[in-house]
């Protein structure tokens, strides 16, 4: 792993720490669930933007598969790491070409996954996933959940309870445990 860590990139990391959401699993192979690559990508692509951050993958390699996942600051410094596998000859019903294209969109999936930090779970509750889907656009790259001083002056020039607020925000976001305690504590 290569690094140049510098305060800007610190800061900027721990910016898309706070903002990126769980990812849920949106795919099931080989009888498990888990995230899509796309689904990573589309999920924090946002966030890397407003954290001030570039992310880009490299695949590379004879003998083997290398994946080289960089990720850095805007206003510099950075990290990158390397992840690899023998190339495999064909599995299953797969010719060779699809088995490195299926090696290589997975050695892409942890190695993002990983040097982002971000974690990926199913949706637990039985709650339709749509409805935590953000339709507009606008939103969904600034989230209003994380300016908790905007969610308590909208509560109090409209004279809504804790409770008030938070079922509007559940009707359009996942409201995490976090950001949910943080609104109570400025409403209570």
């Amino acid at each position: 792993m290569e690094t140049n860590i510098t305060p800007e990139f610190l800061t900027a990391f721990a910016k898309f720490q706070e903002l990126c959401p769980t990812i849920e699993k949106d795919s099931t192979g080989h009888n498990y669930k888990y995230a899509s690559l796309p689904q990573i990508v589309e999920r924090v692509k946002p966030f890397l933007n407003e954290a001030g951050l570039i992310m880009f993958q490299e695949v590379k390699g004879e003998q083997e598969l290398i994946v080289v996942t960089s990720l850095f600051a805007v206003k510099g410094g950075g990290i990158s790491s390397s992840f690899s596998v023998p190339l495999a000859m064909g599995q299953g019903k797969m010719s060779a070409i699809q088995s490195i294209g299926s090696n290589i969109t997975y050695m892409r999936r942890y190695a993002l996954s990983a040097i982002l930090g971000i974690v990926t779970d199913e949706d637990k509750d039985g709650r339709d996933t749509d409805k935590f889907k953000n339709t507009d656009e606008k939103e969904a790259v600034k989230p209003w959940l994380n300016d908790v001083a905007k969610i308590v002056k909208h509560a109090h020039d409209n004279n809504l309870t804790a409770d008030e607020v938070m079922a509007q925000a559940r009707t359009k976001y996942k409201v995490s445990n976090d950001t949910e305690a943080k609104i109570r504590k400025e409403l209570d």
